[in-house]
């Protein structure tokens, strides 16, 4: 047979290019032709051709449309797009988003969860409401590089009434997915569940690395106001997950946390590495805003040389939160004691209660490089001023991606200097924190001209403990001052500069 025709047989009897296949579901129905658990069998049994099978929704009457499997779903073993914003009427171009298509599970099983993914990766799920199964809303494993947008997870459809999965929201167990993103068709509502709302968990040799969780409200109702929270932790990483990212830097990133029943974010293991915690608006959480170890508020320590969870990264002791009344702007000072020549982003909150320290307004981020013995000082003005009474906390994260916990919250400060004579800082004055103290406290000064600065910590029996003279121009300015292997106890903090002094007291704490 000459070539040409052998040519053109074999093309006949080639295989075509196998289309996208998409699985109509147009009953609510349990099972049987046109129930979802039909379309996810089928899908699982139809190869994919020039991208992923869709499952699409057209549900006949107006919705919202319940669908109560009476036993677990079929896991999804190959990529699938589950397209609940197919059904007419469902929307996700505004918030609160229009949902249609409602899975609710209380009648699967103690075990089921609402959908599973096993084997294959790459699938998305939008616009579903997942609510009542008695373990996970979504169960994530397998391959993974799945995406999850615009879903109610542990709510009713209308986003304000609890409807519990048992155990997490989502419960991630494999790599490169991602929950939310920051446009606002991408956020879901994690909200209501029995655990917690997001579980990083690389239990029994699972590598669950690389979970983006952005421009989520977890712990809220759909208002991103009202609690509805979590039982358990908003965010957990743990087992060695690496890689997390719980918002960002772009716009819209940044998740609402709140109210849940322990911590907004908790990093728990010495193997659960490199949780970058940006962005977010965390707050009323019955415990820390972030907790690295889940043992409570952590310590920092000098050089920050200590292992565990985001290995303990430290965070920033703010020393001064001030709005001048004759400027109308805050200056917000700190301090930041780390490893030795490495650059921090540091993050400043605003919140209006709580002394430990909470993260509800994200005000701004600057860079902060530490000099060769691990320390580092800092000083912005804000491009919003803020009302004295509120607190300024803040966080700190290094290159690898090691967030700390939020600081303890500094209570701004308003400076009365609206006579037209007098500059920002008229005079000699002194401000000394953190206080307590336990390994550094900065001496801040303001001074009305150029001096040399006599900065000595006296001990209770009158003995100088530590001294320093620098020679300082007009102005503000920032001053370290060591405490690291000092005995407990008051001590007072002694300035001199230009003739005048000033005294402050100093407790070191152990």
């Amino acid at each position: 047979m000459p070539l040409l025709r052998l040519l053109l047989a074999a093309a006949l009897v080639a295989p075509a290019a196998l289309a996208q296949t998409t699985f109509t579901v147009t009953t609510a129905a349990d099972a049987g032709p046109g129930s979802l658990r039909q379309a996810i069998a089928d899908a699982n049994g139809a190869a994919n051709g020039s991208g992923p099978d869709v499952i699409a929704f057209d549900l006949p009457g107006d919705g919202p449309f319940v669908i109560r499997p009476a036993t677990p779903l079929p896991p999804i073993v190959e990529a699938v797009l589950i397209d609940g914003l197919s059904q007419p009427g469902a929307d996700c171009a505004s918030w609160p988003a229009t949902l249609l298509v409602v899975l609710d599970g209380r009648s699967a099983g103690l075990d089921a969860d609402g959908l599973r993914f096993e084997m294959g990766g790459g699938s998305a799920v939008r616009g579903l409401v997942v609510g009542r199964f008695g373990d996970d809303g979504f169960d994530v494993e397998g391959a993974g590089g799945n995406t999850f947008t615009c879903n109610y997870v542990g709510t009713d459809a209308t986003g304000t009434a609890r409807a519990a999965n048992g155990d997490d929201g989502f419960d991630v167990e494999s790599p490169d997915n991602v929950i939310g993103g920051p446009a606002l068709s991408d956020r879901n509502l994690i909200s209501g569940n029995g655990e917690d709302g997001v579980d990083v968990d690389g239990f029994d040799e699972a590598e669950p690395d690389r979970t983006v969780i952005q421009g989520n409200y977890i712990g809220v109702e759909a208002d991103g106001v009202t609690p509805l929270g979590n039982g358990d932790d908003g965010v957990e990483a743990q087992y060695g997950a690496l890689d997390t990212l719980v918002g960002g830097t772009e716009p819209g990133a940044g998740n609402v946390i709140a109210y849940n029943g322990d911590n907004g974010v908790q990093v728990q293991e010495a193997s659960t590495l490199r949780t970058a915690i940006l962005g977010n608006a965390i707050f009323g959480n019955a415990e820390l805003p972030i907790d690295l170890g889940a043992d409570g508020r952590s310590q920092n320590d000098a050089g920050d040389g200590d292992d565990g969870p985001n290995g303990l990264q430290n965070f920033p002791e703010l020393t001064l939160a001030q709005t001048a009344a004759n400027t109308g702007v805050t200056t917000v000072e700190g301090a930041l004691d780390s490893a030795p020549g490495a650059t921090f982003r540091v993050e400043l909150f605003a919140e209006g209660t709580g002394p430990d320290g909470e993260g509800q307004t994200f005000l701004e981020a600057l860079e902060v490089t530490t000099g060769a013995d691990g320390g580092a000082t800092f000083s912005v003005d804000l491009a919003e001023a803020l009302d004295d009474g509120l607190r300024v906390s803040a966080t700190a994260t290094d290159a690898d991606g090691n967030t700390s916990e939020l600081s303890r919250g500094l209570e701004v400060e308003l400076l009365n200097n609206v006579a037209a004579d007098r500059g920002p800082r008229a005079g000699l004055e002194v401000a000394v924190a953190p206080n307590p103290a336990a390994a550094a406290a900065a001496v801040r000064l303001a001074l009305p001209e150029a001096a040399t600065v006599e900065v000595a910590l006296v001990d209770a029996l009158g003995r100088t403990v530590r001294r320093g003279l620098e020679a300082l121009g007009a102005g503000e300015h920032a001053l370290g001052l060591d405490v690291a292997g000092l005995p407990a106890g008051a001590y007072v903090v002694v300035v001199r500069a230009g003739g005048a002094v000033r005294a402050s007291t100093l407790t070191v704490a152990r």
